[in-house]
């Protein structure tokens, strides 16, 4: 046992030779080596390294721009040219697994035999999306709801009176029967959430618009930002986010603490990894540098370099502990998984060890 005996290998079948030799050239050589991998220290300089990178660091604050700047008056404008969009209705939907179960639901609440709430408590769906009681749902919600099983569906609904009975219905997670609530009703410009809708609507569904205003928009208040940064954030009533000692980290390690792990709110780290040239651009300005206008998603950050606060030790000892497993770890993996399992690897590692070895016992 543990040793290399040829009387048993000579003693052994052929086909038992064969799994012995399959399995030297092919596992026990790979684990070899994947076991050494594995095995591998970090160096005290490579750590010291790792943790240096954390050292240098700045510290910003920032003021951002969505999509609720964009003026009442056009968004008003943009309701009354979008009305159908912005109706609503408030209904009850019970959804069954098949056509027919829904369909007997539906005769049985209009005979008088089951109550609606009834036919609720027999739903079923993946989440609460699916059934129950829905207050105030606008058109273009149950368009994006219905387009895929049944678009045609959502005008039906929307012309029907209270107390109607729409269905089945199909959908992705069954056969819907609608017990309108109340009839369609127009959208109140005058109401603050009917105007939130409509702004959150343009900025997901009619982008262009939006970025049009926001691009200008922003280029406007950034050269505001950068006469007086505190005097416009007031202006515009702007929240100001404050990002405390992060190191430039524009290739996103997971070992550095930069802005991915300490901007909180995320808008200037993501306008950062969208645009990787805007870091050098941060990190190397002057304190009190306003930059210009970043995109960052639907956005727009526009930041400030302040006065550092040093490095944010907390992070940066976490990155640092977790370094040296972590490294191994992936380099590891990233041995076995990209350069083992890649297509352009030659195989050739026995017969390679054998010729080393031959010729190491020719040289002695």
């Amino acid at each position: 046992e543990n040793s290399y005996s040829s009387e048993v290998y000579k003693s052994t079948d052929d086909s038992q030779r064969k799994v012995y030799n399959k399995w030297v050239r092919e596992y026990l050589t790979e684990k070899a080596v994947t076991d050494d991998f594995g095995s591998a220290k970090t160096s005290k300089g490579e750590d010291n390294f790792i943790s240096d990178l954390s050292a240098d660091t700045k510290s910003f604050e920032y003021i951002v721009l969505t999509g609720d700047m964009y003026p009442e008056a056009d968004t008003v404008s943009y309701l009354e040219g979008h009305k159908d969009l912005f109706q609503s209705v408030s209904f009850k939907r019970a959804t069954y697994a098949t056509e027919e179960e829904a369909a007997s639901a539906l005769s049985a609440i209009a005979t008088g035999a089951k109550t609606i709430d009834e036919a609720i408590s027999e739903s079923v769906g993946t989440d609460g999306t699916d059934y129950g009681t829905f207050e105030t749902v606008y058109r273009f919600t149950l368009d994006n709801y219905l387009k895929s099983t049944a678009p045609e569906t959502s005008a039906e609904i929307f012309a029907s009176a209270s107390s109607s009975l729409v269905g089945p219905v199909s959908t992705q997670s069954g056969y819907s029967i609608y017990f309108m609530e109340s009839a369609a009703k127009d959208a109140d410009p005058s109401s603050a959430d009917v105007i939130s809708v409509v702004k959150g609507y343009i900025s997901q569904y009619d982008s262009d618009v939006m970025k049009a205003y926001l691009e200008a928009k922003a280029a406007e208040v950034a050269l505001e930002a950068k006469d007086d940064f505190t005097a416009t954030a007031e202006k515009y009533d702007l929240d100001v986010y404050t990002v405390s000692g992060a190191a430039e980290n524009p290739g996103e390690s997971q070992f550095i603490a930069g802005l991915n792990y300490l901007d909180a709110n995320g808008y200037l780290s993501s306008a950062v990894s969208a645009d990787a040239s805007l870091s050098s651009t941060l990190f190397s300005a002057p304190e009190g540098t306003v930059s210009d206008a970043l995109p960052s998603g639907s956005s727009y950050v526009i930041a400030r370099s302040v006065e550092n606060n040093g490095t944010s030790s907390y992070y940066a000892s976490i990155l640092a502990s977790m370094y040296p497993s972590s490294a191994v770890s992936v380099s590891y993996s990233d041995f076995q998984n990209i350069v083992l399992n890649s297509d352009k690897t030659e195989d050739n590692f026995f017969t390679a060890y054998l010729n080393m070895l031959t010729a190491s016992m020719g040289t002695n």
